[in-house]
């Protein structure tokens, strides 16, 4: 018997992101529901345009999220940025799948903090480098400021940059709740604390004690937070916080549950 034989998994990520994760979920034999509780769309205001006009002026560009590389490169080609300048540049990255989406665009990595989180990115940029430094943080509208606020307390200069905005996808609400009322759902994944806040407004109505009391599986400690503060009490954070982490976490406690 494959390990997540028969297990229905509510998938919240957005649609493209999530079939990574559905393919791994189907392949050990789980069932997959996919209901993307966010939008994402390139940001389009002046302030952006101008931050991005200026990114030559900075040694560091750092990135907390894949979605923040994919719009940031997106704004380069719009403003027809010559992105051979680039590699002059120097990158941090929250984690190693950021770093994958930064190397599909011809870039390395030259810093991937130990932990996979913002604030541990910028806690941690003081191991790199001695001298203070300029930084250009790229994000989205909904981004923690946790690693800009710990880079600027190590005295460099940060200046942040919104390139995409992030929504609730308002059109699966009556998927949302169908699931919910039909208590189908084996498990609930979480990637970030907006999916969290999504579900939840998204599911007004129809989130009983029984669905606050499903597994929980967030993909770090900041979601784990997120699904805590709003009532979920049966919560599973990976060791990695990843994708592949998440997988193995579920792996591990469908092994503990039919034992259990």
């Amino acid at each position: 018997m494959l390990p997540l034989e028969g297990m229905r998994i509510l998938v919240t990520r957005e649609s493209q992101q999530a079939k990574p994760f559905t393919d791994m979920i189907t392949q050990r034999g789980g069932i997959s529901i996919e209901i993307p509780l966010l939008v994402f769309q390139r940001s389009n205001d002046l302030t952006t345009k101008r931050k991005l006009e200026q990114v030559y002026d900075y040694e560091w560009i750092v990135f907390t999220s894949s979605n923040g590389i994919h719009h940031f490169f997106d704004w380069l080609e719009e403003l027809e940025i010559d992105q051979s300048y680039l590699s002059q540049k120097r990158f941090a990255v929250v984690g190693d799948k950021t770093a994958q989406s930064l190397l599909e665009y011809g870039f390395l990595a030259d810093f991937v903090p130990d932990i996979y989180t913002g604030k541990q990115l910028g806690e941690s940029f003081a191991e790199t480098t001695n001298d203070k430094t300029s930084l250009l943080v790229v994000q989205g509208n909904l981004s923690k400021q946790t690693a800009a606020q710990e880079l600027k307390e190590q005295g460099h200069r940060v200046e942040t940059v919104t390139v995409y905005e992030t929504h609730v996808n308002v059109k699966i609400k009556d998927g949302l709740q169908e699931e919910l009322l039909s208590h189908s759902l084996d498990i609930l994944t979480f990637t970030s604390p907006s999916t969290v806040r999504a579900f939840c407004s998204l599911g007004e109505g129809a989130i009983t004690e029984d669905t606050l009391s499903k597994p929980c599986l967030c993909i770090g400690s900041t979601t784990e937070q997120e699904a805590k503060s709003y009532g979920f009490s049966h919560v599973v954070v990976p060791h990695t916080f990843s994708i592949e982490g998440m997988i193995e976490a579920l792996e591990a406690y469908q092994k503990r549950h039919k034992e259990g």
